[in-house]
């Protein structure tokens, strides 16, 4: 099995009832759990490297819950990489790509379509940043000191 990386989006398959699968993301994974942590509450702990916490997203009311120490696999209460039907997913440099593409298409088209393809763009950069997992500054408006 896979090992699981932090803010990657995996499926997750329910432990009761239906046993729906729902995407997931990886909110702490061996590469990124604090030792302190777990020293303090040991629940925290992960049983191999291919064990994660998630955070399951949920059309309920609450819109998402945690599951704790989750295996991989393809049963109920684990998780498994995200199968994308359209290829792999994009890398930052093809998400920052394609947000380029869409701000210069709303430029270009000045129209009543602009202000979708704006936020597509912005949603495209929102992707590249999290992918990278790294801050990045936005600019600051009217161009004043961005420190």
């Amino acid at each position: 099995m896979t090992q699981p990386k932090h803010g990657q989006i995996v499926e997750y398959r329910g432990k009761l009832g239906l046993q729906a699968v729902r995407p997931a993301l990886v909110v702490a994974s061996v590469d990124n759990l604090d030792p302190r942590g777990v020293e303090n509450d040991p629940r925290l702990a992960l049983d191999s490297p291919t064990h994660a916490h998630l955070l399951v997203f949920t059309p309920s009311d609450g819109g998402f819950f945690m599951e704790f120490n989750v295996a991989s696999g393809d049963g109920p209460g684990e998780w498994q990489p995200l199968v994308d039907q359209h290829g792999p997913a994009p890398s930052s440099e093809d998400a920052y790509r394609r947000a380029g593409e869409c701000i210069a298409q709303a430029q270009a088209q000045n129209d009543h379509r602009s202000a979708a393809l704006l936020d597509a763009g912005r949603t495209w950069i929102t992707l590249a940043e999290s992918l990278d997992r790294r801050p990045r500054r936005r600019p600051a408006r009217g161009g004043g000191d961005t420190r």
